[in-house]
């Protein structure tokens, strides 16, 4: 579904680990989830949908990915903060870890070829970080440079 009610989701993890015994759920992506229980914004919302993925994962003992966007940058080369999430702090508050993904899209075509993943936020015992990978093309792999 290209959007999917959060009860919904509550339900259908809850069937999956009871049928499945799923441990890791991934959202691919936070702002595709609506609520019949409406803020007044949307920073208001996603904030209350941050605060039930998180319970979900403790009530049913399982990892969550979710994928969220920033907020639009001001070029290609702006490397963006755990500050910056699209409509909410309360990703950056609720986040047990926060993983930032970025690729400088308007340097050289070498350039372009290396993403940077950043350990902005760990609740754990976790060095704060940032690793570069170069993706090969050949492979279709990232690799660390």
């Amino acid at each position: 579904k290209s959007m999917v009610d959060i009860g919904d989701l509550e339900t259908l993890i809850q069937r999956y680990v009871e049928t499945k015994g799923i441990r890791l759920v991934v959202i691919d992506h936070l702002h595709y989830i609506t609520s019949s229980y409406r803020e007044e914004s949307e920073a208001r919302h996603i904030a209350h949908c941050v605060r039930t993925l998180n319970l979900l994962c403790q009530r049913f003992n399982l990892g969550m990915l979710i994928v969220a966007h920033f907020r639009k940058q001001p070029d290609g080369a702006h490397r963006p903060s755990l500050h910056e999430f699209k409509d909410s702090s309360a990703i950056e508050q609720e986040a047990s870890t926060a993983l930032l993904l970025w690729r400088n899209t308007t340097g050289t075509p070498e350039q372009q070829l290396i993403t940077e993943l950043t350990i902005a936020k760990s609740r754990k015992d976790v060095t704060l970080g940032t690793l570069k990978l170069r993706f090969n093309k050949k492979l279709r792999t990232y690799e660390p440079i």
